[in-house]
């Protein structure tokens, strides 16, 4: 039967109601707060920002090194053209050969940047480290740079790809632009 408080008899003040109960806490003796479990902070608007630029500037980048690869020979066509146009004298072998040759180095540059960022964002956004940080700005640099380039070479076929690295170029800009952001910069040397 229970006493008048609702505990069963026998059961004192600091003994549990269930003998299978977790011990008793012991008393506090301190005035300071116990520490308030850790949660790990949400990265500044920034941070998150540049995060969607560079994957956007990935995939779109992405896709537009796959319709320039549909139409490689409508480029190779137009660069030869404007070699010829530059220097009608030149040999034909010749003429296909530097039009093969700048097709190569401008896409392949582009793709290769362009792999590059992606394999470098999830560790920078991660881990958030400075280092990868200026990694990323870096190369947001020189993606811009190439996707200029590759904007020139395929000009004059579809539009798909040309205005997939005009976006990609942006897109890199701003992510770079973003991560240059002082919120970010503290964000980004912070270890959790």
């Amino acid at each position: 039967m229970a006493d008048g408080q609702g505990r069963p008899p026998g059961a004192g003040a600091g003994r549990p109601v269930s003998p299978g109960g977790p011990p008793p806490r012991p008393p506090v003796r301190s005035p300071l707060a116990p520490p308030a479990p850790h949660r790990p902070r949400r990265a500044p608007a920034s941070l998150r920002a540049a995060a969607w630029c560079w994957a956007g500037a990935v995939l779109i980048g992405l896709a537009g090194l796959v319709t320039a690869a549909v139409d490689l020979a409508g480029t190779r066509q137009r660069v030869t053209g404007t070699a010829r146009a530059a220097d009608p004298s030149a040999p034909d072998a010749l003429l296909r050969d530097g039009a093969d040759t700048t097709i190569a180095l401008v896409l392949g540059s582009t793709a290769a940047l362009t792999v590059l960022v992606a394999v470098a964002l999830v560790p920078a956004l991660r881990r958030r480290r400075p280092g990868r940080r200026w990694l990323l700005i870096g190369l947001g640099a020189l993606l811009a740079v190439a996707d200029a380039f590759s904007q020139a070479v395929v000009a004059g076929g579809p539009e798909v790809d040309r205005w997939a690295f005009l976006v990609q170029g942006v897109l890199a800009l701003a992510g770079t632009g973003l991560l240059l952001a002082p919120s970010a910069a503290v964000a980004g040397g912070r270890r959790h």
